[in-house]
């Protein structure tokens, strides 16, 4: 009787879990269409077929002259224009969304 009694509580439990889950999973996306609204119409639909093909990582960082999605070297332009921070730069390889912070390491690894 009460190993039934155990698992009944935690049936019980997981569906707390599932139902909280599920409320955070609507108040999230809430929240992102949101701020997607906020994005242009052709910087989102960029960034929404990168995602469809590439997984999570759509928008990565330029580490030791690389792309951080595919890994491959990024020519001194490609670096420059994301440096610039004037338009959105994409990685010519794999298509991916770069940025750059003062921070990250240009210098190639060896």
């Amino acid at each position: 009787m009460s190993a039934k009694k155990l698992v009944d509580d935690q049936i019980g439990q997981l569906n707390q879990r599932e139902e909280n889950l599920k409320k955070e999973l609507a108040e999230l996306q809430g929240g992102r269409a949101a701020l997607a609204g906020a994005v242009d119409d052709s910087t989102r639909n960029r960034y929404e077929r990168i995602f469809k093909s590439k997984g999570e990582n759509v928008v990565v960082g330029i580490e030791h002259s690389s792309c951080g999605g595919c890994h491959m070297k990024l020519t001194a332009q490609i670096i420059t224009n994301c440096r610039a921070q004037a338009e959105i730069v994409q990685c010519p390889n794999c298509a991916r969304i770069l940025y750059f912070r003062p921070d990250m390491s240009l210098t190639a690894a060896d």
